[in-house]
């Protein structure tokens, strides 16, 4: 009797496995050469499970998961020399989670995060050398909010904030050596407002103002030793009527 029971139970589970596994076919693709392309699962006529692709030369391009024909679960994808490119997430084809680029050379090259099927949250650039080439926070696939930016070696290159992915508001930059070099004021991605510009060693080089990214108005140019260089007046980035120059100790030069 007990040996009855155990073979009932053994066909109960094939029966159940045929029916689950009814009309779910192994399939591989080929290019028009030989090659294979790629090859997975069908389930009535949608891909599902795990699926891999290759290039031509027969390395594998990517590979991952599918569900009701759809990308779902961690995904990998490849360069031409096997090294890895990307990790990226789906759930039922949409993008979900936090998502990696790689260099050839294996090292970070960006890390983001999405929601709702866009770029949203902090996102990071890094140069091959690993060091931090820019980073701020990202809305509806959009640079938004303050973004720093660094140069190869790890020093602040520039700062400020991002609307919609124009450039806003105050713009600080710096001589790669933690020097404050120039303030701007942009509108819409240009420079609209005060500007000034300074020497490495602080002091004022020029000040200005811009109108829909061209000079405009009175400028003033400085020595090292703050006394002033020019005068001149700007009219949509063309100087406008007469100058005034002087010599650095402060008397008239020219006009």
């Amino acid at each position: 009797k007990l040996h009855v029971e155990r073979l009932l139970i053994l066909l109960m589970a094939l029966l159940l496995s045929v029916q689950l596994g009814f009309g779910k076919k192994k399939e591989t693709i080929k290019y028009k050469t030989g090659e294979k392309k790629e090859s997975g699962y069908m389930d009535n006529g949608k891909r599902v499970g795990n699926w891999e692709f290759w290039y031509r030369t027969g390395t594998l391009q990517s590979s991952g998961s599918f569900k009701e024909g759809k990308p779902d679960g961690e995904w990998s994808y490849y360069y031409t020399n096997g090294k890895l490119l990307s990790k990226r997430f789906f759930k039922a084809g949409i993008r979900v989670g936090t998502w990696k680029d790689y260099y050839r050379n294996g090292k970070l090259e960006v890390v983001f995060s999405h929601k709702d099927n866009e770029i949203n949250g902090k996102m990071t650039y890094y140069y091959p050398n690993g060091k931090i080439k820019n980073s701020g926070d990202m809305r509806r696939g959009k640079k938004n909010g303050t973004w720093t930016f660094y140069n190869k070696e790890g020093m602040k290159i520039s700062e400020g904030p991002f609307i919609a992915d124009l450039p806003v508001g105050l713009w600080r930059a710096y001589d790669g050596k933690s020097k404050l070099i120039s303030k701007m004021q942009f509108k819409q991605g240009k420079p609209n407002g005060e500007a000034f510009h300074f020497y490495p060693s602080g002091e004022k080089k020029s000040a200005g103002t811009y109108f829909n990214g061209k000079k405009h108005g009175h400028w003033i140019h400085y020595y090292k030793n703050k006394k002033i260089k020019l005068r001149e007046v700007y009219l949509l980035d063309k100087k406008h009527g007469h100058f005034i120059s002087y010599r650095e100790s402060g008397t008239k030069l020219m006009e």
